[in-house]
């Protein structure tokens, strides 16, 4: 199963073991980008719980890519910083700051 991580994506399509998970997920983590990454199963929960493991920037249960005018999109480590669209895209355009009057 886990030579699909340098391989073949669609090699195996046998049901993985908790160590066999773990060491996907580290081995996924182990890279240097984070754009997104997608986990696949029968088990919805378990791939959220999996796919919430994944140090992106976009992660996806069930579908390749989760994708909408109004979602953010953007990646982690080398594969960017910060976010486009959406409320969280704006912070990335505005200088905040803190501006109090004591009364």
């Amino acid at each position: 199963m886990i030579e699909a991580a340098t391989g073949d994506p669609f090699a195996d399509g046998s049901a993985a073991t908790e160590s066999e998970i773990d060491d996907a997920v580290d081995i996924a983590n182990d890279s240097e980008f984070g754009l997104g990454g997608a986990v696949w199963s029968a088990d919805e929960q378990r791939a959220t719980q999996v796919a919430e493991q994944l140090e992106v920037g976009m992660a996806n249960v069930n579908t390749p890519a989760g994708e909408g005018a109004d979602l953010p999109f953007g990646g982690t480590k080398r594969s960017g910083f910060g976010r486009e669209l959406g409320p969280l895209g704006i912070d990335e355009f505005v200088n905040k700051r803190l501006f109090y009057v004591e009364k």
